[in-house]
């Protein structure tokens, strides 16, 4: 099916993978403007979508032939796309087991004129708190509480055989009720060889995105009693 949006002041459509029981076109208003980087946030009229959209990696009036093959080629011929990656993410985290926004739909442009590449649709979730402000507002003694329960969420999803592409506090919302809802889902399959599977775990961590050096050593301790 065909799935039309208008984005502010743009109109776009767009080749769509999954139905989500809704017809016409579908108004959103912008809610993260990330003008000149990968992906833009869209909220629709009515507040129940959040809309993900992707714009290509490259500039046809800058890099003609690399926009043709690795862009407009890949997504028409193939339906390759971050967001479908993303998609596959988000059912894997479901079976897994683990929480995540409730899932609508994706597809790819196959225009040459529109703006953006893809998109990807989920439930709403804007009141939920970004893991990184969430989890800096935390006494200490919660801080590694919250560490521990999220490393043994990764655990789940290694046990699984996958492992977060980019294991970042702000890749993960909390709701209400205290839940970790996963987000950003890009995941990687694990090795079925032990060794490397270890690294690719270790590698997955950094300071930076886990804010600060100690708090990778907690999760790398939960990691170290599963696997290691």
């Amino acid at each position: 099916m065909f799935f039309k949006a208008k984005l502010g002041s743009l109109d776009c459509s767009f080749f769509c993978f999954s139905r989500f029981g809704r017809s016409g076109k579908e108004t959103f208003s912008i809610y993260k403007d990330h003008s000149g980087l990968a992906s833009e946030l869209y909220l629709s009229s009515d507040k129940r979508f959040l809309i993900k959209l992707e714009r290509d990696k490259y500039k046809a009036n800058r890099d003609l032939l690399r926009w043709f093959f690795r862009d407009f080629v890949r997504r028409v011929f193939i339906f390759g796309s971050d967001a479908k990656r993303e998609f596959k993410g988000y059912k894997i985290a479901r079976l897994a087991g683990l929480n995540t926004p409730k899932l609508y739909s994706w597809g790819v442009s196959l225009s040459l004129f529109n703006e953006f590449s893809a998109f990807i649709m989920v439930e709403n979730k804007i009141k939920a708190t970004p893991g990184l402000s969430y989890f800096r507002s935390l006494s200490k003694d919660d801080k590694v509480d919250f560490l521990i329960r999220l490393a043994n969420e990764a655990v789940t999803l290694a046990k699984y055989g996958y492992v977060h592409r980019d294991f970042h506090l702000n890749n993960f919302l909390i709701d209400d009720d205290g839940r970790v809802l996963w987000i950003d889902n890009h995941f990687r399959k694990l090795s079925k060889f032990k060794k490397k599977r270890w690294k690719q775990l270790v590698d997955s961590l950094s300071d930076s995105k886990l804010d600060g050096e100690e708090n990778k050593k907690v999760v790398l301790s939960i990691f170290k009693g599963e696997f290691k």
